[in-house]
């Protein structure tokens, strides 16, 4: 069993999400007395509550992250600070994994975009297709922050494709600015956003376990046959 975190903050815990193995946004919480919390009146709790939340649900679970170095080290120094003993967590890296295990991959091959170090929607790369598939199921600074970011990457990258994609089940984004960035996104090119329901939900859940269970050695594919294949039955 695994769960997706995604963390704001520089040396310590600023915000956090949670989503478990079917995406769905399970926990989330802002640091109460951080600075750059001033403006935030709902979610807030102390830095310990959030730590000891972290610690009952991850248990037993595999931590997965998109830049797990980073997640990895905000949450230590945050058990630092609020003198917490850092519990054993098992993180997993989706970018590190692909390159790691498939380093001379080819075909079909799976990375990922850098802006700098700023962040971005969790995502791939489909190299040999020019595409790249996004996830942002944040609310808030987090979701206008991560899409102003991927715009960029529009822009920065015009012979990709960007594909940004958002749960249904997640609340509708209503903020001027974050309408604004949607709107920017969906008039480029090579750019647009998306709202899934359920069937698209099912579809990517089956491509993510693919790819794991041939991780995990338990489909006995390489990665780049299996992916052409997914990419053959899914179209477009």
């Amino acid at each position: 069993m695994f769960i997706v975190l995604d963390t704001e903050g520089i040396e310590e815990l600023r915000e956090i999400a949670i989503l478990d193995h079917n995406g769905s946004l399970i926990y989330g919480a802002f640091t109460a007395g951080n600075p750059k919390n001033s403006h935030i009146r709902l979610k807030l709790k102390p830095l310990s509550e959030i730590l000891t939340d972290l610690t009952e649900i991850a248990e037993n679970k595999t931590i997965i992250c998109h830049y797990a170095e980073h997640d990895r080290q905000v949450i230590k120094n945050s058990y630092i600070r609020a003198k917490i003993p850092i519990p054993n967590l098992k993180f997993s890296c989706t970018c590190e994994l692909a390159k790691q295990k498939h380093p001379n991959l080819t075909s079909y091959s799976l990375d990922h975009l850098r802006l700098g170090s700023k962040k971005l929607p969790e995502h791939i790369q489909i190299t040999a297709k020019n595409e790249v598939i996004a996830f942002l199921n944040l609310s808030g600074t987090s979701f206008t922050s991560r899409l102003k970011n991927f715009n960029q990457l529009t822009v920065n990258h015009p012979d990709y494709q960007f594909h940004l994609l958002r749960d249904a089940r997640e609340p509708e984004i209503t903020g001027k600015v974050g309408k604004e960035e949607i709107a920017k996104l969906n008039h480029t090119k090579n750019g647009k956003f998306t709202i899934i329901d359920k069937s698209d939900r099912l579809n990517f859940e089956l491509i993510y376990n693919t790819i794991t269970d041939i991780e995990n050695q338990d489909l006995e594919y390489s990665l780049s046959e299996a992916l052409k294949a997914l990419v053959t039955l899914q179209g477009d």
